[in-house]
């Protein structure tokens, strides 16, 4: 379950030579790893080209990776989409996720095809084969208020600890992902259709206590966990957005007001209206 941010646009082009590779970054709070996180070698393969891309890529100053919000999945899986798009080839989801993108998550890798707000269910495991569920529920009219607390400077795990700490929880056991499911579709989904916002946070709340999510919450920093117990105590349920240390809260109504009084200056606070 997760949404695109319109405040954080990422604008990328390419054209393509025939001497080298290259990938150019405007914009950031530090310069992205992505010649090691993007495999043009295997993209050529698949898209049968012998081309060589001459990438650009613009975003805000203020974003940062590893904060929780998928940056790394959107700025990978755009490049491998636009590029491919330059020479004439559409890219699939399957075909992203075979290239490298999604494994941890698909819900950034779902996103990139149906921006938005949406519901995606993972990926399934067939005969030892890993791919996406491909099942997207679109949700077009969401009555809450979404709050998004960004992080000014600190990182969640990345590259091989991040690895490690999924591979150390995962897969979820059947009876948690049960449980989720039936949280989410069973409360949290019905009382988006009834704007019935006690029901949501509770199943929300109920949710981010479950399996996994739990055991991303225990890495996060004690001014995470803190901010996680102000924004529950305040409007019902927060949660930490994938690794962290983003964390997302919804309320009734406009909580502006609210996040004002935290002053909390580690954090930037933005809402998303209905």
């Amino acid at each position: 379950f997760g949404i695109s941010l319109q405040d954080f646009p990422i604008t990328i082009s390419c054209a393509t030579g025939t001497v080298e590779d290259k990938i150019a970054i405007n914009g950031g709070k530090q310069h992205y790893d992505l010649d090691t996180s993007v495999d043009f070698d295997k993209l050529r393969c698949k898209i049968k080209t012998d081309k060589f891309f001459d990438v650009k890529v613009s975003m805000p100053d203020r974003l940062q990776e590893h904060t929780g919000i998928g940056i790394s999945t959107q700025i990978v899986g755009g490049i491998y989409l636009v590029c491919a798009k330059h020479c004439g080839i559409d890219l699939t989801i399957n075909d992203l996720f075979e290239l490298g993108v999604g494994h941890v998550s698909t819900l950034g890798l779902n996103l990139l095809f149906n921006p938005g707000m949406i519901v995606e269910n993972g990926v399934s495991y067939k005969n030892g084969i890993e791919k996406p569920v491909n099942s997207v529920t679109k949700i077009d009219t969401f009555p809450f208020w979404i709050i998004v607390a960004v992080p000014k400077d600190s990182q969640s795990l990345s590259a091989k600890v991040e690895d490690d700490f999924w591979d150390s929880i995962l897969p979820e056991h059947v009876d948690i992902t049960k449980s989720v499911y039936r949280e989410f579709y069973g409360e949290c989904l019905p009382a988006v259709i009834e704007k019935d916002f006690e029901t949501f946070a509770k199943g929300i709340d109920k949710i981010v206590h479950l399996g996994s999510k739990k055991c991303e919450e225990d890495i996060q920093s004690p001014e995470t966990k803190q901010l996680l117990m102000t924004l529950r105590d305040k409007f019902g349920c927060a949660g930490v957005s994938s690794l962290g240390p983003t964390v997302y809260s919804f309320a009734a109504k406009d909580p502006t007001d609210q996040l004002k009084q935290l002053n909390n200056n580690k954090y930037d606070f933005y809402v998303v209206k209905p």
